[in-house]
């Protein structure tokens, strides 16, 4: 990664000062003859090596089931970089275990595990919490996602892991609801499969109520994670 040199960026500051204090006019470039006193002359080059962009770019994306848990190493991440140029991870959590009943502390351990590897690779990530990965095989509901109840106890407990791993986290993705967190498929906050447009109450057939539940879940999440942390919502 390359950042522009102290001394460049202290010159600027220096000038727009002293211009302020005393209306005079900065020199451009073309005049700077010499370099001023206490200043450096920095030189650029071209270089063929890639520049890797933090907390931007292409992801690497590996899911971790609460039923079957497999841990991030660090190796795979350092390959990601050494191979691929990149620097960003997709973690998705599937809390295929809790969909009623609270997270336990080993999983929940499993998760900064997996969020302390990430940051000893020196990766960033994007996260999403989820329910499950796989529609039914007839295709209809009941999906497997949890209620909003639930939802909102698995958020609080996943809050201190958002705060702890500010500097890991770019992003949470609104995941929780349907197959896959998408917010489609989903058992308790509209099927798809039923919607009701013959009532004028409701919206895009779903129910103001459903819109509702959907919207503490979303607002939960927001007030979970802190305020630098972004959350995304799918579609």
């Amino acid at each position: 990664m390359t950042r522009l040199p102290k001394t460049l960026l202290l010159l600027f500051a220096v000038c727009n000062l002293s211009l302020r204090s005393t209306n005079a006019v900065c020199s451009t470039c073309d005049n700077l003859i010499s370099v001023p006193a206490g200043y450096t002359e920095v030189t650029y080059t071209e270089t063929p090596e890639e520049l890797q962009n933090p907390n931007r770019g292409f992801l690497k994306l590996n899911s971790a089931k609460s039923s079957s848990y497999r841990p991030l190493k660090v190796s795979s991440l350092e390959r990601y970089r050494s191979e691929d140029g990149i620097t960003m991870h997709w973690r998705q959590f599937v809390l295929d275990e809790f969909v009623s009943s609270d997270i336990t502390k080993e999983f929940l351990d499993n998760i900064r595990s997996d969020l302390e590897t990430i940051r000893n690779a020196r990766f960033t990530t994007v996260t999403r919490i989820l329910y499950v990965k796989e529609m039914p095989e007839n295709g209809e509901a009941p999906y497997g996602d949890a209620t909003k109840e639930w939802m909102l106890r698995h958020i609080e407990q996943l809050s201190p892991i958002f705060s702890e791993y500010e500097d890991v986290i770019d992003v949470v993705q609104a995941g929780f609801i349907g197959v896959w967190g998408e917010w489609y498929y989903t058992t308790h906050f509209g099927d798809p499969h039923h919607r009701d447009y013959d009532n004028p109450d409701n919206i895009d057939g779903y129910t103001p109520q459903q819109w509702q539940d959907r919207k503490e879940v979303l607002f939960a999440l927001i007030d979970s994670v802190p305020s630098s942390m972004l959350v995304t919502l799918h579609f």
